[in-house]
């Protein structure tokens, strides 16, 4: 149980990591590469917005605004190699400083990841555990920042309602070289250390392509982000492509509905 737990932490940082390819020299515009069932996607507009001064707006908010203190959310990350595909979906809520809750479902498998008070427990197979390590910090806006180098490159693509809430798109473009080379994140540090002696992966990570596109509320009172879509294509040698989808949606802000359970109900189920 202590690995599942363990395994289960790990792709739910990388969720709350993942929030977003090479990018081509002349207007600021984007081919449209997504595949044919997504081409409802937006497309490029004329650039009348800073990309810059609405992501860091969505970042000071996030922080500030007493209504983004609290949330739901869902979303999932999907990962293609050849024709195999694993999924994994999530949602729950946020609500700081408290805690939060996740619902999971990975490869079928689903999962709860309950924190409150500092307190952390993970449900498996209709059985709770208490966390024995320290609770998951869970961020959304975890390595969001570490898109701000890249903000000179965002295309402005034309507005579009989220859940309902209109929303202003920015789409940013790189090679997953130039992403790697510029992340502060400390989940990818072990991977750059062993980029030092694999020249094969830093070829590899040259021809990928990274595509982060986010959604944040156009109401001048709003400035939050709504939805955010990272697409990576990496190139595997011999064996095609490896796929990776991953988007989030976050609404309800400030929903005073939000619960989270008592942890003395959880600790009723726990397994001794």
């Amino acid at each position: 149980m202590r690995k599942l737990h363990l395994s289960v932490l790990a792709v739910i940082a990388c969720a709350a990591l993942l929030s977003g390819c090479t990018y081509e020299s002349g207007t600021k515009q984007f081919a449209n590469t997504l595949k044919p069932e997504k081409t409802e996607q937006p497309i490029a507009t004329a650039q009348t917005e800073s990309g810059l001064e609405w992501f860091k707006a969505s970042l000071k908010n996030a922080e500030t605004n007493k209504d983004a203190q609290q949330f739901w959310y869902n979303g999932y990350i999907k990962n293609t190699i050849l024709s195999r595909q694993t999924n994994g979906m999530f949602d729950g809520v946020v609500m700081k400083p408290t805690g939060y809750l996740v619902n999971a479902s990975i490869a079928t498998q689903k999962y709860q990841y309950l924190v409150r008070d500092g307190k952390g427990y993970i449900r498996a197979s209709d059985n709770w555990l208490e966390t024995k390590e320290n609770p998951l910090p869970i961020n959304v806006m975890q390595g969001y920042e570490d898109w701000l180098p890249f903000l000179d490159k965002a295309v402005q693509l034309e507005d579009e309602k989220v859940l309902g809430t209109m929303c202003v798109p920015f789409q940013i473009k790189i090679s997953g070289e130039e992403w790697l080379a510029k992340s502060k994140t400390d989940l990818l540090a072990p991977f750059k250390k062993e980029l030092a002696n694999r020249p094969d992966l830093q070829q590899i990570l040259k021809n990928s392509t990274v595509k982060m596109t986010f959604w944040i509320g156009k109401d001048p009172t709003d400035r939050l982000l709504h939805q955010y879509q990272t697409w990576i294509i990496l190139p595997i040698p011999g064996a095609g492509y490896m796929d990776q989808e991953v988007i989030y949606r976050f609404f309800k802000y400030g929903d005073p509905g939000i619960k989270l359970t008592d942890p003395k109900e959880v600790e009723k189920y726990l397994l001794k």
